[in-house]
């Protein structure tokens, strides 16, 4: 997610005429080299990973000097990224299918828009990932139980006309990824950074559900608004657990889908 924000705001200032073109773009991150660092050349250009921006401890004088350089704003300051559910994030339909072209262009996806295959459901298997040395795994609640997923999963694989991929996308290139959000029909996953890939899905034909645990952002319903297209939450109890009637309503809701679009 926090990937994504870097390079869309990338995206907006490198766009800004205002803005003399300069050889050299600096962001500030907080996790340490990842499998998404390499799509930062795909979309712009080569890369440098700096660890630490000064040397020698707080006191010391020394630090990293740019001659010229233009600082984006740190991916928590984006306009996809507001933690305050007071005010409501404003949609930009435009800029959001500027972004999602031009990520599925470098990517060589483009001409793959509108092929989305009938019936094609993902079913996210989020699991834990540590992006920070910080990251506790104890704290990691946000994942499937095995038993919630392998009834979930049976239930959706016996809806007459649909075909199901159970996923885990860190095992996948970022390109494989990008290609298997286009034709996917619905998207099902636990409320985490992978749902960010609704910029890639179809808004005229696709839909994202997302399972929301208890007290949690609504990143991407707005997102799903930015983009103008189908999204549907539900929402699991305290316990975090999906029961009987949970699984019913969302594979009923997924029937029905795929039945009328």
């Amino acid at each position: 997610y926090i990937s994504e924000n870097n390079n869309q705001n990338t995206t907006l200032v490198d766009g800004m005429e205002c803005i003399e073109k300069v050889n050299r773009v600096v962001f500030l991150d907080g996790h340490p080299q990842g499998s998404l660092d390499p799509t930062w050349e795909s979309l712009f250009a080569k890369y440098h990973f700096i660890q630490h921006m000064g040397v020698g401890g707080s006191n010391s004088s020394s630090g990293l000097c740019f001659e010229q350089a233009i600082f984006v704003p740190p991916g928590y300051k984006s306009p996809l990224f507001d933690n305050d559910p007071s005010r409501r994030r404003c949609p930009h339909k435009g800029m959001t299918k500027a972004f999602s072209d031009f990520v599925l262009e470098q990517h060589n996806l483009l001409h793959n828009k509108g092929k989305v295959i009938k019936g094609n459901i993902v079913l996210i298997d989020r699991h834990p990932f540590i992006s920070h040395p910080r990251i506790k795994l104890e704290n990691f609640e946000r994942k499937f139980k095995a038993s919630d997923l392998e009834k979930l999963q049976k239930r959706l694989a016996s809806i007459p006309g649909a075909t199901l991929q159970v996923v885990r996308l860190e095992k996948l290139s970022f390109r494989e990824q990008l290609a298997l959000m286009q034709e996917s029909h619905i998207v099902i996953g636990m409320h985490g950074a992978a749902l960010t890939h609704l910029l890639f899905m179809d808004e005229n034909r696709s839909q994202l559900i997302e399972l929301m645990p208890r007290n949690r952002v609504d990143f991407f319903q707005s997102l799903s608004e930015w983009k103008g297209m189908n999204y549907k939450r539900f929402t699991l109890d305290s316990s975090g657990q999906m029961n009987e009637k949970f699984i019913d309503d969302v594979v009923r809701h997924v029937e029905k889908y795929i039945w009328e679009n």
